[in-house]
C-alpha cells in the first residue's frame, strides 16, 4: 500500500492526461476540478464585476472525482452562530434618513449575519479507509437592509451559509480555480471555453471543428496584419497582448513565433529615430551613441 498521498492521487482518473503530459502529481486533484464551464456560471448582483458558480455543478464535479456523496466526499458542520451586525438605520434611494437633530434614524432591529465551518472530507481510491479534511467557512446575511431601503430576512440563511462553505473548502482543492484567479475577466479564455463546450455537445464534431478552425484562421490573419499596420506604441502593446490567451489555446510554436517577430519589426519601427547629426560616436547605444548593428 503507499505510504504518501503522493502515491495515492497518481491512481485519481485523468481525464485530460496522456502518456507524455508531465503533470506533478500534487497537481493531479487540481488540474481535474480547475476549468469552469462558463453555462455553469452569471454574473454576481451587487455592483462588483464578480462570477458565481453554479453550486450543484462544483458538486458534480467532486462526485465524479472522488464518488457520491457520503462515500467518497463529504462534510460535517463543525460551529455555526448568528452575529449581530448592528443596527439598521432608515435609508431611501437617496441615502440614510436623519431627524431633525441630525441622527440617524433606527429601525429599531440590528442586522445578523449567519456563519458557519464545516469540515471537508473526501478519500481517494487506493485507500478509501483513510479520510482528509479541509476546512471551510461560509457566510449569510440573515437579517439585512434591502435595495430600498427596508428590512430583508433570508429564512434558507443556514442552507446558504453550508453551501458556500462547501464550496470554500473545495477551491483550496482547484475547483473553479480559473474564475477565483480572474480569468473570466478574459473574454477571448471565455468564448474558448464555450466553444470547446459546443464542441463536445456537437452530435458532428469534426464539422464544428472545422468551423471554429476557420474562424480562428480569419481572425489570426486579422490579428496579425493589425500588429504589422498598427499606428502607435500603446495600440500595438494592447493588441499583442489581448491576443496572447486565444495564441496559448489554439496556435501553434510558428504562430506564437510569427506573432514575436511581427510586434518587434513593428515596435522598432514605431521607436523614434535619433538625428544622424545628434549621434555621438563616443557615447555608448541607448546613451546618445549609434544604435547596435
Amino acid at each position: 500500500m503507499p505510504d504518501n498521498i503522493i502515491d495515492l492521487i497518481t491512481g485519481l482518473p485523468r481525464s485530460d492526461g496522456g502518456e507524455n503530459e508531465e503533470v506533478p502529481p500534487t497537481l493531479t486533484i487540481w488540474d481535474e476540478i480547475d476549468i469552469t464551464d462558463p453555462t455553469q456560471t452569471k454574473p454576481m448582483d451587487d455592483g462588483a464585476k464578480l462570477t458565481t458558480i453554479d453550486p450543484m455543478y462544483q458538486m458534480k464535479k467532486f462526485t465524479k472525482l472522488f464518488g457520491p456523496v457520503g462515500i467518497g466526499w463529504g462534510w460535517q458542520v463543525m460551529t455555526q452562530e448568528l452575529i449581530d451586525a448592528g443596527p439598521i438605520y432608515a435609508r431611501d434611494y437617496n441615502g440614510l434618513l436623519r431627524n431633525e437633530a441630525g441622527d440617524l434614524i433606527p429601525l429599531n432591529v440590528n442586522a445578523k449575519l449567519h456563519t458557519c465551518r464545516i469540515q471537508l472530507w473526501y478519500v481517494l481510491p487506493q485507500n478509501v479507509e483513510k479520510r482528509y479534511f479541509i476546512e471551510g467557512t461560509g457566510h449569510t446575511k440573515f437579517i439585512s437592509q434591502g435595495r430600498k431601503g427596508g428590512v430583508t430576512i433570508d429564512w434558507e440563511y443556514e442552507k446558504k451559509s453550508v453551501t458556500d462553505a462547501v464550496t470554500k473548502a473545495m477551491s483550496f482543492l482547484g475547483m473553479s480555480a480559473d474564475v477565483r484567479m480572474g480569468m473570466f475577466e478574459d473574454t477571448e479564455y471565455v468564448a474558448q471555453l464555450r466553444r470547446d463546450v459546443e464542441l463536445a455537445d456537437s452530435e458532428d464534431k469534426i464539422e464544428t471543428e472545422t468551423v471554429h478552425r476557420q474562424e480562428y484562421d480569419e481572425w489570426y490573419v486579422k490579428t496579425l496584419n493589425l500588429i504589422k499596420t498598427s499606428v502607435g506604441i500603446n495600440e500595438l502593446e494592447v493588441l499583442f497582448k489581448s491576443s496572447q490567451p486565444r495564441l496559448d489555446v489554439q496556435s501553434n510554436p510558428e504562430q506564437r513565433k510569427e506573432f514575436r517577430i511581427a510586434k518587434n519589426e513593428r515596435f522598432r519601427e514605431l521607436m523614434p529615430q535619433p538625428d544622424p547629426e545628434e549621434i555621438d560616436l563616443n557615447l555608448p547605444p541607448g546613451q546618445g551613441g549609434p544604435p547596435h548593428e
